[in-house]
């Protein structure tokens, strides 16, 4: 790996280094679910525990997102595709990958014979085999964390729309992006909830950097986009959310600083990160809930090594039936 400092800011992020960092957001995603499992149960109160619980999670949703948005730009600055073509491929890397793990996750609950998981927030039921399945085409996944599904999928409906404007002034680029951001989280806020809605301003933000990488340099540009991006986050309507929201958004600038001053190159992130860095945001939770059901309890260390065993096992499972061609 090789750092350079940059005489001229300008942000760029190698596709190595993106799927390095998504890797690492899905790790803390994971964690953070269960730090919050080990805060309601009892089973742990320690500040670094509070801290994973709380703000990690939105820090790792908002930077996923904001990867999301400023790789998804550049791809289709390369490429331009009709919105059928676009949209198929997208689901195939978001969607349709949600729905078959869904459908290995009621095959098995349904040989398990198990229709409803206790646990500390409350019960979650599941339907017949059949039902579940057909409502699983239907963006019903049976699993709280994958409403990042149906929001992710909105954007990108968003975003393909927007691309048909062709802007070329920053000006308007800033003030369009600013509406869509607005318009998006009152859509998510009002279908899913505020936790939902926060991390949407990130992947404008990643929009607004991919086709500006030297925007940093433009003082007021890049002064006023800030404002009228924390702004946005007002939406949301609940402080405490928008205070994560704006944390979330301050470690995203660190981030945008710190690619902008100094280049990274020569970075090897192993391939298989990229392959399962999603498998790994889709099944953890259902782990920890199989988990919880059959014991009563869950060790950080229990948690770890089973998600590891499972997600492999779906990874090796997906080449033997070559699922890998699809999703």
């Amino acid at each position: 790996m090789k750092i350079k400092k940059n005489k001229i800011p300008s942000f760029k992020l190698d596709k190595e280094i993106s799927v390095m960092l998504k890797f690492i957001c899905c790790i803390i995603i994971a964690l953070h679910h269960y730090a919050q499992y080990a805060i309601i149960s009892g089973k742990s109160s320690n500040i670094f525990t509070f801290f994973l619980s709380s703000q990690c999670g939105y820090i790792a949703v908002s930077t996923f997102f904001f990867l999301s948005g400023y790789g998804l730009n550049i791809s289709f600055n390369k490429n331009r595709l009709s919105f059928r073509d676009y949209i198929c491929k997208r689901l195939a890397k978001v969607y349709l990958p949600a729905v078959i793990v869904t459908i290995f996750w009621l095959i098995i609950l349904d040989l398990l014979g198990i229709k409803s998981i206790s646990l500390p927030q409350g019960n979650v039921c599941y339907p017949a085999l059949l039902v579940g399945i057909i409502k699983a085409f239907c963006f019903c996944f049976y699993d709280s964390i994958l409403w990042f599904v149906k929001v992710i999928v909105a954007l990108y409906v968003v975003f393909f729309f927007y691309k048909q404007l062709e802007l070329k002034q920053i000006k308007n680029e800033i003030i369009i992006l600013l509406l869509l951001t607005v318009l998006t989280i009152w859509l998510v806020r009002t279908t899913i909830g505020a936790f939902a809605a926060v991390s949407v301003p990130a992947f404008f933000l990643g929009i607004l950097i991919s086709d500006n990488s030297n925007i940093i340099d433009i003082k007021l540009p890049w002064f006023l986009c800030l404002i009228l991006l924390i702004l946005s986050l007002a939406f949301v309507g609940e402080l405490n959310v928008f205070i994560h929201g704006l944390m979330s958004i301050i470690t995203l600038l660190f981030l945008i600083y710190i690619f902008s001053y100094f280049k990274v190159e020569n970075v090897c992130s192993p391939k298989i990160f990229a392959n399962l860095s999603y498998d790994i945001y889709l099944i953890h939770n259902k782990v920890k809930n199989l988990i919880v059901y059959y014991t009563d309890s869950l060790s950080f260390l229990s948690f770890v090594f089973c998600t590891a065993i499972v997600v492999l096992g779906y990874f090796y499972i997906k080449k033997i039936l070559h699922l890998s061609k699809f999703i």
